[in-house]
């Protein structure tokens, strides 16, 4: 669990767009990978804002409660290839109030599903259970 600055992505990203070149600074490529690396790791992005903005809060297993960015997530990225997140809208998995994130998917506005600063437990679907992918479960799209 990692949280980021935006203005930290944001200052990577101009630099790799070259907006930032002081002496002696890293190659594009080296910039890229570690915008890349830093602010994404593989797993679920939170974000505190639309469109990921704001500080970021990562989880790539399950955990019972998001502390310190409990009920605080306006958009999320399920940035991985192979697995299934459950968002809870309640601590510890309660409450019927919830939906599954396929890999690859993004929200980028969970106000507009009335689910925006409500996240507060995330569940990773184990290996028997992504075989059937979001089945059972409501979805975002």
């Amino acid at each position: 669990m990692k949280l980021v600055s935006y203005a930290a992505v944001l200052a990577g990203a101009l630099a790799v767009m070259g907006a930032a070149s002081p002496a002696g600074a890293a190659s594009e490529t080296t910039v890229r990978q570690q915008v890349t690396a830093d602010a994404y790791p593989i797993g679920l992005v939170l974000g505190e804002n639309q469109r990921l903005g704001g500080k970021q809060f990562y989880a790539t297993y399950t955990l019972s409660e998001l502390v310190g960015f409990n009920d605080k997530a306006s958009s999320a990225w399920n940035n991985t290839t192979d697995k299934y997140f459950i968002l809870y809208d309640d601590k510890s998995f309660i409450g019927g109030n919830n939906y599954c994130m396929r890999p690859g998917e993004y929200v980028w506005d969970l106000h507009q599903f009335n689910f925006g600063d409500k996240i507060s437990s995330v569940r990773v679907l184990d290996a028997v259970e992504s075989r059937s992918g979001c089945n059972g479960y409501r979805t975002f799209f």
